[in-house]
């Protein structure tokens, strides 16, 4: 992982990319300023057992059930985002937790449904050729430059979900666009 300032030395960033990827508060809300509605397009969702590097990133043991969620985040008639969560099930209660099993709600809306009180932590930032998936994902070509962050919600001292968040590099094109 990369620092923001590691990142500018390799690519040329727009401010819309320097907004996107430093971004503490929630991604659909600064989406939504920049494309109007946000909606949400369910990829995948499930309980998965994880992994050493999971559990690292989780502070949980390995073993640990985690829900893994993968959504895009739409606006525009594009897709903007395409994100994937983890979140150990041993943190997620009650209707919170069953709001995030589901896949129709992007994760900063659910924090404010249940004013969960959180604080986002960036991990580090990357660049990635879009592979034949994501060039399909985002209607880019493929090779165009993605941008990625990870970061972690932090609930109570602990991480509550790890999230990367991967977009492509058009995406300040086409906020200028509208």
């Amino acid at each position: 992982m990369k620092t923001l300032g590691e990142l500018e030395r390799e690519t040329a960033l727009h401010p819309v990319h320097k907004l996107l990827l430093a971004n503490t508060g929630s991604m659909t809300a600064l989406l939504e300023a920049l494309f109007g509605e946000i909606g949400v397009e369910a990829e995948s969702q499930g309980v998965v057992v994880a992994d050493e590097k999971t559990a690292r990133m989780l502070r949980v043991g390995a073993g640990a059930k985690v829900n893994r969620r993968l959504v895009r985040l739409t606006g525009g008639g594009r897709v903007l985002v395409h994100a994937t969560s983890y979140a150990p099930l041993s943190r997620l209660k009650g209707g919170f937790r069953a709001d995030m099993m589901g896949l129709d709600v992007p994760i900063g809306r659910i924090l404010a449904k249940h004013r969960l009180e959180s604080r986002r932590e960036i991990l580090g930032f990357d660049l990635l050729g879009a592979d034949k998936g994501f060039s399909g994902v985002f209607g880019v070509p493929a090779g165009s430059t993605l941008l990625i962050r990870r970061y972690n919600i932090i609930h109570g001292d602990r991480p509550l979900m790890n999230i990367t968040e991967v977009f492509p590099y058009e995406i300040a094109e086409w906020a200028a666009e509208g």
